[in-house]
């Protein structure tokens, strides 16, 4: 229900539109080789070379398939970010997102080859994941034990298709999971007494 949503998750619900409407006005103008999708990817040259920071930021909006962007709305927004939105509330939700966007592509621009063009919010959709992995350690009293299992077995599922899937950018989603695992010890108060139970 799109209203319940909107209201338990506002942040995760603009960032799905955000992203819906990049979709739909690249496959407007041009599609995949279209003129809004020369314009967002993230390239190593365009980065850093030509000075073009944005982007950093339209490279995490853009997607290169249906099935690439269905697949992060889906699971990663829709699933993952709301969850992470519901339990850690707006505000802690939208710095942890977006820094970890930032950082997965700052490091997808600087480590990649320059040749290669990267885009699709998996590397902050990854950075999601890493605080959930944060909670299932250290705050195991916002989850129950069966969301901490599914976590885990998520996360170790997702490094497994990384490192083993070719059209993956392996750079964008291992530094967006160690980001959004290492910001987590700055956002959120840990409790020492359940990791210690």
């Amino acid at each position: 229900d799109w209203k319940e949503f909107w209201r338990s998750s506002p942040v995760s619900a603009i960032i799905l539109i955000l992203n819906s409407v990049m979709f739909l006005a690249v496959l407007f103008t041009g599609g995949f080789d279209g003129v809004i999708s020369d314009w967002a990817y993230i390239n190593k040259t365009l980065v850093f070379d030509q000075g073009e920071y944005y982007r950093l930021i339209t490279g995490a909006f853009h997607h290169w398939s249906v099935l690439h962007f269905g697949t992060n709305m889906i699971i990663g927004i829709v699933v993952l970010s709301s969850s992470v939105e519901r339990i850690l509330g707006s505000k802690k939700f939208t710095i942890l997102y977006f820094l970890s966007l930032l950082v997965s592509s700052f490091f997808t621009a600087l480590l990649s080859s320059p040749l290669t063009k990267t885009a699709g919010a998996s590397g902050a959709i990854f950075g999601i994941m890493g605080v959930l992995l944060w909670i299932s350690i250290y705050r195991k009293d916002l989850l129950d034990h069966k969301d901490i299992q599914s976590i885990w077995v998520l996360v170790a599922l997702q490094v497994f298709a990384t490192f083993t899937s070719s059209s993956i950018s392996i750079i964008g989603h291992i530094t967006g999971l160690l980001s959004g695992f290492i910001l987590s010890f700055l956002f959120i108060r840990r409790n020492i007494f359940k990791v210690l139970n």
